[in-house]
C-alpha cells in the first residue's frame, strides 16, 4: 500500500514539473545594450560602445526566440541610404547558416573588418556577392 501511495505521489511530482516558471517569461518588452559602432560602407573594426551603458527597448514580438541570439549596433556610414540612415540602430540576429542571408542586409567579416552589407549569395561559386 505504501509503495502505491509513493508512487502516485511521483505522478502528481511529475506533473508539476510540467510548467517550469523559470522557462516562462511574461515580460512584454526585450532592452538591448548597444554593443558598439558598425560600418555602413568600407570593412572596419567595430567600435566597442558598451562602457557608454546605451539600450534600446523592444517589443518582445519583434524578436522571435531568445533574446541572447540578438545584438544591437548604431550604424556608423552612408552606404546603405536611404534604408539605413547614419546612426540608426540596427538589430542583428545570429544565424548558423549563410542561406537565411541571401537578400537581406546582414554583417559580413573579413580581413579588413565588419561592415553591414546587402548580400547576395552565389551558389555556383560558392561565394558572397
Amino acid at each position: 500500500m505504501k509503495e502505491r501511495l509513493e508512487e502516485k505521489m511521483k505522478v502528481v511530482d511529475s506533473r508539476t514539473g510540467l510548467i517550469q516558471a523559470p522557462t516562462i517569461d511574461y515580460t512584454r518588452t526585450i532592452i538591448l545594450q548597444i554593443l558598439g559602432e558598425i560600418s555602413a560602407g568600407p570593412r572596419e573594426d567595430i567600435r566597442d560602445a558598451r562602457d557608454l551603458g546605451e539600450n534600446i527597448e523592444l517589443a518582445r514580438s519583434l524578436l522571435p526566440g531568445s533574446a541572447d541570439n540578438y545584438m544591437a549596433f548604431r550604424v556608423n556610414g552612408h552606404n546603405l541610404e536611404p534604408n539605413i540612415l547614419y546612426e540608426d540602430i540596427v538589430i542583428i540576429k545570429q544565424e548558423m547558416y549563410w542561406e537565411m542571408a541571401n537578400e537581406k542586409v546582414s554583417t559580413v567579416r573579413d580581413k579588413d573588418g565588419v561592415a553591414l552589407k546587402n548580400v547576395e549569395l552565389d551558389p555556383v561559386n560558392k561565394r558572397i556577392i
